[in-house]
């Protein structure tokens, strides 16, 4: 982990596995495309004592945050497959962030590159059996406005040919969201933490602008605007001032405005460690042209030290406050929530780790009515031989309905992503009606590069339900691919197979049979080709 700028709140992540294999994530989030991704160089080499890896990242591929001598902060993690451990150079757990490394005097060069305006237009047809030939095409773009501030627009975005997630069927009270998947919004995503703004609230849209950066060390922001022309606008700006490595502030505002709706929502929040002791205060409100206006406000204090986590929330929300594109998936409250963890890792024995975790809500509505009361107790245990085992209790009371629910889980081994597999069921009641589900999911590699996934989920509740989704990639080498999922839910079942080229520089080419983003199988057959163009604006 490194982050040039020292503020400890710009970490980007390299890694290496003993093949020379490499992974990146930069600070603040970029979508996957190489061009604007980056890349680096490493080799490693297996030897009698274990093995060893040599890098070369280029100073290009980071946020520099500016010529000259800085105080730049890194940290190294190494996991040992063998031990089920990872091993760090400083740990810097439980809020003790201000012991990550400090590496003095690094001299930021003025990278002598030109500055480039990078264009990805891109273009699809094909056959839709519902609309007969299918046709479009629209434009990215990506251009550095200052060193440490980039700057993506697009026009015409293609959502329709990227694969959506899947939610679960578990029983919930509230609405639940999926992982953001489009590139547009994965670009400077880590600048835009907020509760009142979600991405996934922004539907279709003609043109958007996306600026996020640095304005210094301290000061990070992400500036967005989505207009679907004629019919809605969404706007968001956030900021964040991290003052030291205990310290920071945060601001946001929201706004969507359309011809049903007219939405704006504001968020302040500070936080700050004392050391083993942490503080949250957040205030923010909303208007809205239907609701009114509506305020929430929390305090939150924090204890942790070794094995021990603590905390307590007082949070009080009046009914009409909401963000329209934040996740608010609840409101008119007021209470507490308690939680207390215990975690504990061992270094000999047939255990790695274990973990208890008590927590307890106590909620009334905002003028002062029962609204509704929790209680949960959850314990884990991870073998040393790679399996991990969960048990939770839950204890919900939801407006005077008392429900139960047992929920167990087994997985092996849990550090392996290309084959491992789990199985869980919970049972009991929710709504007062009796709740049973099962779940099973894997993953297999087999022949070297075919990578296999299957999650399959069985829930008694009110009838019958169940969801099947396989999914596969063969790597056929270098930047090809063959891809595809297949998703059941009832009697509706959404496959769908994909030829790409893509991940590398260059032009990209897919070839789509079916549809990545409907609920049911569509007959599709599409192919999508973008090409970078590249513009020197500056240097």
């Amino acid at each position: 982990n490194v982050d040039l700028s020292g503020s400890m709140s710009d970490f980007s992540t390299f890694t290496i596995n003993p093949r020379g294999a490499t992974g990146l994530t930069i600070a603040g989030g970029r979508a996957a495309k190489r061009e604007w991704l980056g890349e680096f160089q490493a080799k490693a080499r297996i030897t009698p004592d274990g093995w060893e890896a040599e890098a070369r990242i280029p100073w290009k591929v980071l946020p520099l945050p500016g010529r000259g001598k800085r105080s730049a902060r890194f940290n190294v993690y190494r996991f040992i497959s063998r031990l089920q451990q990872t091993f760090t150079y400083t740990y810097t757990g439980n809020n003790q962030t201000a012991l990550t490394p400090v590496w003095n005097d690094v001299e930021m060069p003025q990278v002598k590159e030109v500055r480039k305006l990078m264009l990805l237009p891109y273009v699809y047809t094909g056959y839709d059996r519902d609309t007969g030939g299918v046709a479009n095409a629209g434009l990215d773009i990506k251009a550095p406005l200052t060193d440490t501030v980039n700057l993506v627009g697009t026009v015409n975005p293609d959502f329709r040919n990227i694969e959506n997630q899947i939610l679960s069927l578990d029983f919930s009270r509230f609405e639940r969201l999926t992982n953001e998947a489009r590139p547009f919004f994965l670009e400077g995503r880590n600048y835009y933490g907020s509760q009142i703004f979600a991405s996934q609230r922004v539907g279709s849209f003609d043109a958007g602008l996306n600026t996020y950066g640095k304005i210094d060390d301290k000061t990070s922001f992400g500036l967005l605007d989505a207009a679907a022309f004629g019919n809605e606008n969404d706007f968001v700006l956030n900021a964040t001032r991290q003052v030291d490595a205990n310290t920071s502030y945060r601001g946001t505002i929201t706004s969507k405005d359309s011809p049903g709706q007219k939405n704006q929502a504001y968020l302040f929040r500070w936080a700050k460690s004392f050391g083993v002791y942490g503080l949250f205060l957040r205030s923010a409100g909303s208007r809205d042209s239907i609701s009114g206006a509506g305020q929430e406000s929390i305090v939150s204090a924090s204890y942790n030290k070794n094995e021990w986590f603590a905390v307590v929330d007082h949070e009080a929300m009046s009914p009409n406050y909401g963000s329209a594109l934040g996740f608010v998936p609840e409101n008119d409250l007021k209470g507490e929530d308690y939680s207390v963890t215990y975690s504990k890792n061992l270094t000999k024995g047939p255990f790695l780790s274990y973990l208890f975790e008590a927590d307890a809500t106590e909620y009334n509505h905002f003028d002062g009515g029962f609204y509704r009361r929790d209680r949960t107790f959850t314990s884990m245990a991870s073998l040393r031989k790679g399996m991990n085992v969960s048990y939770t209790h839950d204890q919900p009371n939801f407006e005077g309905e008392k429900d139960h629910l047992d929920n167990v889980s087994v997985s092996y081994p849990n550090t392996n992503p290309y084959r491992n597999i789990s199985i869980g069921t919970a049972w009991g009641t929710q709504a007062l009606e009796p709740y049973r589900v099962g779940n099973l999911s894997g993953a297999y590699r087999t022949l070297g590069k075919l990578d296999l996934s299957l999650s399959y989920q069985a829930v008694q509740y009110l009838g019958y339900a169940d969801q099947v989704i396989f999914s596969g990639n063969y790597d056929m080498g270098r930047d090809q691919a063959i891809s595809g999922r297949i998703v059941k839910q009832g009697s509706q079942i959404d496959p769908y197979i994909a030829f790409r080229r893509s991940g590398n520089a260059g032009a990209e080419y897919f070839l789509i049979l079916g549809n990545p983003n409907t609920s049911e199988f569509k007959s599709a057959l599409i192919l999508k080709v973008t090409y970078p163009i590249e513009k020197i604006i500056g240097r």
